[in-house]
Parts: structure tokens; C-alpha cells; sequence
């Protein structure tokens, strides 16, 4: 795995892309923190990629979630107890 900086990329784009096959993943970085993934792929495996990558989005969102309620204290709500959050947060969200 390589990292590169936004501005190596900007530089050197062509010669990334080049070796990204054989390279497999750059991690993509801006003052020295990672800021996105840059991953081989081809035209017929895109949409497979595509969907796992968006599968692996939608777990780890639900990990942090899990996290963040057994913090707060919230890992044993109840069903009513959860529809009732759910509820307050869309209210929220309408305003």
C-alpha cells in the first residue's frame, strides 16, 4: 500500500495511475492525513467494487452507531424506546 499526497497525485497523476494495478490501493493524503482510498478497478468489476465498497461504508456506520450508544448508555433501549429517538431525531430534522 502506497501513500501519496494530493499534491503528488496533481504532479504525477498519469505515472500513478499507471502502476495502480500493480501497486493495488494509495492511500490519498492532505497535511499528512488520509483523506481517500484510490483502488484498481476495471469496467466489468466497477459495479461489484462499487457495491463493496458501499457495503463496507454501510457496516462501519452501523459499528460506530453501536459504539456510540453503548457510550451513552443506550445499548439496551427498549423497541418503544428506540421508535421514540427515531421519532425526535426526524422531528429535529424538519426543522
Amino acid at each position: 500500500m502506497q501513500f501519496l499526497t494530493v499534491r503528488n497525485l496533481r504532479m504525477s497523476a498519469a505515472s500513478v495511475l499507471r502502476k495502480l494495478p500493480r501497486e493495488g490501493e494509495v492511500i490519498l493524503t492532505r497535511h499528512g492525513q488520509p483523506v481517500a482510498i484510490i483502488t484498481p478497478t476495471n469496467e466489468n468489476d466497477l459495479e461489484d467494487t462499487l457495491r463493496s465498497l458501499r457495503r463496507i461504508r454501510a457496516i462501519q456506520a452501523v459499528d460506530r452507531m453501536q459504539r456510540a450508544a453503548a457510550q451513552r448508555g443506550l445499548a439496551r433501549m427498549s423497541a418503544r424506546q428506540i421508535s421514540q429517538q427515531v421519532a425526535a431525531v426526524r422531528r429535529e430534522l424538519k426543522r
